[in-house]
C-alpha cells in the first residue's frame, strides 16, 4: 500500500498523486489491496458509493474500478470513499 488513507468510522478516503502512468496503476494496486482486506475479514464495500474526485488542469481524468465497478466522479461530498 503507497498511497495515503484516511479513516473515519466507516468512512474512508485515498489521496494520491500521480505524474505518470504507473503512479494510476500503483493507485489501481491499492484498490485492489483495499478490496482484498475487506473481503479477508468479511466486510462488504459499496462499490457505488465509491467515488473520484479528479484535481488539476493536466488530470488525464483516469477510470478507475473496484469490485468490478468503474468508479463515478464525485463532486466534494466531504468524507467518502475517493481515490
Amino acid at each position: 500500500m503507497v498511497s495515503h488513507i484516511l479513516k473515519f468510522a466507516d468512512n474512508f478516503t485515498i489521496l494520491e498523486r500521480w505524474f505518470e502512468v504507473s503512479d494510476v496503476n500503483q493507485l489501481e494496486n491499492d484498490l485492489d489491496v483495499i478490496v482484498d482486506w475487506t473481503e479477508k475479514w468479511q466486510m462488504q464495500m459499496n462499490a457505488d458509493k465509491c467515488k473520484v474526485m479528479h484535481i488539476g488542469g493536466n488530470n488525464a481524468n483516469h477510470e478507475y474500478s473496484m469490485l468490478g465497478h468503474v468508479t463515478g466522479c464525485g463532486k466534494g461530498e466531504g468524507l467518502g470513499n475517493y481515490a
